[in-house]
């Protein structure tokens, strides 16, 4: 079974595996990269956290989609 990680971070949604040390690839739409993930056979979890705070007014800190495939 293969983790992942889709963060939204500086603009752009990047996609973290637990196999490679840096972003694989990065979308700047967040659709598209979840309609393309789903595609690939990622189960996809999220967001999280599933409440996005935002209580200064600056938009969420930190959010993302967990992601797992298994592959054979």
């Amino acid at each position: 079974m293969r983790h992942a990680w889709l963060q939204f971070h500086r603009r752009k949604w990047h996609l973290l595996t637990d196999t490679e040390n840096g972003p694989i690839r990065t979308w700047a739409d967040r659709d598209l990269a979840l309609t393309q993930l789903a595609d690939e056979g990622w189960s996809i979890e999220g967001p999280h956290p599933k409440k996005l705070d935002d209580p200064a007014g600056l938009g969420p800190a930190f959010h993302g989609y967990a992601l797992t495939r298994i592959v054979q």
